[in-house]
This record gives C-alpha cells, sequence and structure tokens, in this order.
C-alpha cells in the first residue's frame, strides 16, 4: 500500500532512475516497466500472503486432526492445491520482477509491429 502511494503522488521521481529520456514525463515503454514491475510486485506480494495462509491452516488443521501424534498427519487436497497455486504464483512474480526488462522489451517490439 506504501508502494502504490509513493507511486501515486511520486511517479517521476520513483520511475526517473529506469527512464531513458531526461524529460519529467513518463513515456509509453516507463509505463508499460512500471506496470510489470507493480503486476510483478502484486503477483509476488499476494502469493507469499497466500502461502502463509495455507501453512498457518495446514498447522491449525494438523493440531486440530492429532495433536499428539505430529509426524501422522495427511493434508486437506484444498491445502495442498492452495500450496501448489502459491509457489506458482510467487514464481511468476519473481520472474515479472527480474524480468521486466526483457517484457518491456518484448511488449514494446510487439506493439510497433
Amino acid at each position: 500500500m506504501i508502494i502504490a502511494v509513493a507511486l501515486w503522488f511520486f511517479p517521476v521521481t520513483i520511475i526517473g532512475p529506469t527512464s531513458s529520456d531526461s524529460n519529467d514525463d513518463i513515456t509509453g515503454p516507463d509505463w508499460v516497466l512500471l506496470s510489470v514491475t507493480l503486476v510483478g510486485l502484486y503477483v509476488l506480494i499476494f502469493g507469499a500472503i497466500d502461502l502463509a495462509y495455507y501453512e498457518s491452516f495446514r498447522v491449525a488443521e494438523q493440531r486440530a486432526l492429532d495433536p499428539n501424534q505430529p509426524g501422522i498427519y495427511s493434508p486437506s487436497p484444498e491445502t495442498v492445491a492452495g500450496r501448489i497455486t502459491n509457489i506458482v504464483q510467487i514464481v511468476i512474480g519473481l520472474v515479472l520482477l527480474a524480468g521486466k526488462g526483457s517484457i518491456t522489451r518484448l511488449i514494446k517490439s510487439a506493439k510497433s509491429a
């Protein structure tokens, strides 16, 4: 939320170091770079939050089912599916953040073609 507020009030200041232009206007490729970065952060943050939810749910479910034998536990299909989708979500967020320059170039070349 803090990042969103900072980008709302100071977009030129924040994106300035990644901008290739010297003027104060944010150009099309800069908006694409900023958008890919924000989508990557969004996916990464919510993936991590959801993964923490499913892990805490797993622990609570394990304790509720058999508190005396923590080694014998079979998670529900919902918990397993939630964990897998959240790990995939985190990987997608990391790929978006790590490859934002390549993704921006790809979008720019597709747009110009």
